[in-house]
């Protein structure tokens, strides 16, 4: 299947990037929002923290500057000196010629020492963050800088903290102030590790994402066309997870159980996947749905070789849960989606004992 037609999910192991391929066509083009954000919490024995993914459609115009709002009751570290490593992120964008699909890294960087910064929102800032990751052939080195700070005023009612990065136009010349590539960012996933960012342990929250864009075909912001998303968070959503081998069957039992803020989680959809425990990536094994009182069940067979085995197990909620906005938006443009955040993502090892002689 094309990668266009799959959803991505990122997950911090072992520091490092995981990209993992689930099957499953997307919607339809006509059916998706111009723009979506969800936020999905990385299981701890991945070194936690949060994937934070913005979605643009396709047919809309390029994004000119993105900014996220993290919500009140979230610790977000803005003390890490220039060059400490932060997370991962995956990127999709469109090229003139082709889809360009990139992993790459998020660092720290010294704010009063970043132009792309300064030019984006001058002025002095708590952190500021740079991912970087390199498309094209020859390769070219991509970056797109964050300034991050904690929020005043008024914006306080939007979140705690705010991200806001500048995305040269796609459409003109580099000598325009265009982008060298011309890329149009169409999927960007930063995963910051628990070090970076942590959750309260219960609470109702809302992420949110305001989309710029520019006037198509131009290098003019079209500020009046700023669009929100929305990711909400209930807090706490568990997902258990144990694993047992069936030597008689040869397949592998993932059981577990789902709580929404103390109660059972009926119907929810779990992607499984696995591989080896340092493996870059994963194989997709299917998905289980949870029963009325929030368990769940998923066999998967898996061949016994000469030698044992480790087995490394990932579950991950459904992200593509989500609707229209309920409360009004700030942006001019109106909210365009909100999605629901899946419980934190598992993951288990299991030893896969070899073959009898």
């Amino acid at each position: 299947m094309h990668i266009c037609a799959v959803r991505r999910v990122l997950a911090l192991a072992s520091g490092c990037v995981l990209a993992l391929v689930l099957s499953g066509a997307a919607p339809s083009a006509s059916s998706q929002p111009a723009g979506r954000l969800v936020v999905m919490p990385i299981a701890v024995s991945a070194d936690g923290g949060f994937a934070i993914e913005m979605t643009m459609l396709e047919s809309a115009p390029a994004p000119a500057r993105v900014t996220i709002y993290v919500p009140a009751g979230f610790r977000l570290d803005t003390s890490a000196a220039p060059g400490t490593h932060l997370g991962e992120l995956f990127v999709e964008a469109l090229s003139p010629t082709d889809d360009e699909y990139a992993l790459g890294t998020i660092a720290a960087r010294d704010p009063a020492a970043s132009p792309a910064v300064q030019a984006c929102v001058p002025g002095a800032h708590a952190a500021a963050w740079v991912a970087s990751f390199s498309v094209g052939a020859p390769s070219r080195e991509v970056e797109i800088f964050f300034a991050v700070d904690p929020t005043t005023g008024s914006e306080t009612a939007l979140g705690a903290f705010r991200l806001v990065a500048c995305l040269p136009s796609p459409y003109v010349p580099p000598d325009q102030g265009g982008d060298p590539s011309q890329l149009q960012l169409l999927d960007l996933d930063l995963a910051l590790s628990e070090r970076v960012i942590a959750s309260p342990s219960k609470g109702d929250y809302t992420w949110r994402l305001l989309v710029t864009p520019y006037v198509a075909g131009t290098a003019t912001v079209a500020e009046g066309a700023t669009f929100e998303a929305r990711a909400r968070m209930l807090l706490p959503h568990v997902m258990t997870e144990h694993l047992r081998y069936e030597r008689k069957t040869k397949t592998v039992l993932v059981t577990g159980r789902v709580m929404l803020r103390g109660k059972p989680e009926r119907g929810l959809v779990i992607t499984v996947a696995g591989g080896a425990p340092k493996a870059e990536a994963l194989e997709f094994f299917g998905r289980a749905r949870t029963r009325a009182d929030g368990t769940y069940s998923f066999r998967k067979r898996i061949a016994q070789l000469r030698r044992p085995r480790k087995l490394r197990v990932h579950l991950f909620g459904d992200l593509n849960r989500g609707g229209a906005c309920v409360d009004p938006s700030v942006a001019p443009a109106g909210c365009l989606d909100q999605s629901y955040s899946p419980p934190r993502s598992t993951s288990a090892d299991l030893i896969v004992p070899k073959k009898r002689r």
